[in-house]
């Protein structure tokens, strides 16, 4: 929801919609935020939230959440 207003408020004024930015904690969250994500055509550069201090390895480590978001 909040995505689509500053979106909406972003166009009002004539700016670029804003850098979408995926949250969570396990992977399966991170792709459940980014298929929910009002977006129409996903952007080059996407952040990802929630990963400082967070392990490499594991099964909610780093490299696991680039790799299912690599394949959604």
């Amino acid at each position: 929801r909040l995505y689509r207003e500053c979106a909406r408020r972003a166009d009002d004024v004539g700016l670029a919609p804003p850098m979408p930015v995926v949250q969570g904690w396990t992977p399966d969250d991170y792709r459940r935020c980014a298929d929910r994500l009002p977006v129409r055509a996903w952007p080059s550069l996407v952040g990802v939230g929630s990963v400082c201090r967070r392990r490499v390895e594991g099964a909610t480590g780093l490299v696991r959440i680039v790799e299912t978001l690599d394949r959604a």
